[in-house]
């Protein structure tokens, strides 16, 4: 795998390095692996540290299915720029998978492989089902709505606050 010179310069590596076209030893590639994988991990950290988008990946290891952004709106009770942030972060950090269709964005849960990545959503997933119960109701109530089992009602709809009155 190639770096560019900013991923590079992002990991502190030396500007020495920038200049050379490949690295001087078997040690300097593995430490490069191993910055990059710790700053993902970081990420993934940090992105979890926000009580709502902990709330939304804890739905994500739980009920197993993809989500709009619409859907996900309705669920947090959010708007759509603080939802599409969140989910958007979440991406970043490596732990879901986003996917477009027509004007629909689908957010799904990205397979983990590293072994600290992986204790990390079990952690997540481990958290007392309790504290989850009318996100999940929520969740619940609005992918039943789905058409096809695709979404085709946009946020916020009358529908929507018939079904959860």
């Amino acid at each position: 795998m190639a770096l560019s010179s900013n991923t590079l310069c992002k990991i502190g590596y030396s500007e020495q390095y920038k200049t050379s076209r490949h690295p001087q030893s078997v040690a300097q590639l593995s430490w490069m692996a191993k910055t990059m994988m710790d700053e993902k991990y970081i990420d993934s950290l940090k992105a979890l540290s926000e009580p709502n988008r902990l709330r939304l990946f804890w739905l994500f290891l739980h009920v197993d299915e993809c989500m709009a952004v619409a859907e996900a709106m309705d669920i947090i009770g959010e708007t759509q720029y603080n939802v599409s942030r969140n989910l958007k972060m979440l991406y970043k950090a490596g732990l879901l998978n986003h996917e477009k269709k027509g004007k629909w964005v689908f957010y799904t849960l990205k397979e983990q492989t590293a072994p600290h990545c992986k204790a990390l959503v079990d952690s997540v997933r481990h958290l007392p089902e309790d504290d989850f119960k009318e996100l999940v109701k929520r969740c619940l109530i609005r992918l039943s709505m789905r058409v096809d089992g695709e979404c085709v009602i946009g946020p916020d709809s009358e529908i929507w606050h018939k079904k959860i009155s």
